[in-house]
């Protein structure tokens, strides 16, 4: 197998993608990620502070989007580790979203 295959090879696995924007779009989707965990906890504290009470809508978005990159994660990769994480998180996005109904409807939680 000569170099020229070898590359062909290559492009057609990666469907001509390339590798420097793979990598820059993997960089910004984790930078993306911990920017979104701390403004969560930012909006947490803050209302905390003014109002006594937890806000969990910002944390039901958040864990909805990691539960549905880890779940992709696990359709791509079949890696059953990536199921029970993106399990996981969809789990405490549902858990957060009665919690912020039960809110909303005047119940303390």
């Amino acid at each position: 197998m000569n170099k020229e295959e070898i590359l062909s090879r290559s492009r057609n696995e990666l469907k001509n993608a390339d590798l420097v924007e793979m990598q820059t779009n993997y960089q910004a989707g984790n930078i993306a990620g911990r920017v979104g965990a701390t403004i969560c906890v930012l909006l947490s504290v803050i209302a905390r502070i003014f109002t006594d009470e937890y806000i969990v809508s910002p944390w039901i978005i958040y864990f909805s989007i990691l539960g549905t990159n880890w779940l992709v994660r696990f359709i791509k990769l079949k890696r059953k580790t990536d199921l029970l994480v993106s399990l996981l998180f969809i789990a405490l996005a549902f858990i957060l979203f009665i919690v912020q109904v039960k809110q909303l409807m005047g119940a303390s939680v």
